[in-house]
């Protein structure tokens, strides 16, 4: 399946340069003669028809033994983003910057989160906060831990205060992102200020399918730790956050970047 899809995008470039689809510098053209076989198109089992803007279906066709199809229908049909530049004439099929992260984990739907008290909670960063050495953050997730009476959630080994989990399904290979203890909330779900006075102390810890991936200790307010995640191969991610102090910590998630 592969081989046939590398050959279709090949092809779809090499047929946007002598059909004459796109315009090319110094191009040239001529007359060829193609073959429609009424081809079907199969990705990952599943049949795809091509369509254009009128919803008019796209023929595949033969020239010279190869198959030739639009690349923005190849690239619909293996989810790409596709981008045509014509100042550069240069066509992106997929990201145009490897560095430019697949999705945000915080943009994902949690499977599961649970609290070692009533108090503990968890929301989407809708807003801002800032860490105490004055830096500003706009995105990520937003954990409240409380370790009321020394109480951990139930039965958890590690003795964690709040557990979150995501479902991935082996989609992504790595996460990278930074945790923070911050000094104040401006968002939607609440307005904070001189939070996380008592010299907090928190520790993260990372699983995959019920191993531990990455544990990042004794973060504090003075410094917020950037991490990276190996995630090849996992279904679900689980999140622990475990609070050092007994006191009540508020704990930010950010840049919570995901590649596959």
């Amino acid at each position: 399946m592969k081989a046939n899809v590398s050959k279709a995008i090949v092809g779809a470039l090499f047929c946007a340069m002598i059909v004459g689809n796109t315009a090319m510098a110094e191009t040239s053209s001529e007359t060829i003669e193609v073959f429609y076989n009424d081809t079907q198109i199969f990705v990952n089992g599943a049949e795809y028809v091509p369509k254009d803007e009128h919803g008019e279906t796209i023929r595949p066709f033969t020239y010279d033994g190869k198959i030739y199809l639009p690349i923005e229908e190849v690239a619909q049909a293996l989810d790409e983003g596709y981008k045509w530049e014509g100042e550069t004439q240069t066509i992106y099929l997929g990201k145009e910057d490897q560095m430019e992260p697949d999705a945000y984990l915080s943009d994902l739907q949690h499977s599961y989160f649970t609290g070692a008290s009533q108090h503990a909670i968890f929301y989407r960063v809708n807003g801002t906060f800032t860490d105490w050495n004055g830096e500003e953050y706009t995105n990520g997730i937003m954990v409240f831990a409380d370790s009321y009476n020394s109480h951990t959630v139930k039965d958890d080994p590690d003795g964690a205060h709040v557990i979150l989990e995501y479902p991935l399904n082996a989609l992504y290979s790595r996460l990278s992102g930074k945790v923070v203890l911050p000094q104040n909330i401006s968002t939607v779900v609440e307005q904070r200020k001189e939070i996380n006075k008592s010299q907090p102390m928190v520790d993260i810890l990372f699983y995959g399918d019920g191993t531990l991936l990455t544990k990042i200790s004794s973060v504090n307010i003075s410094m917020p730790m950037t991490f990276n995640v190996d995630l090849k191969g996992i279904n679900k991610l689980t999140i622990k956050v475990i609070e050092r102090k007994e006191n009540g910590i508020y704990v930010g998630l950010t840049d919570l970047a995901l590649y596959k």
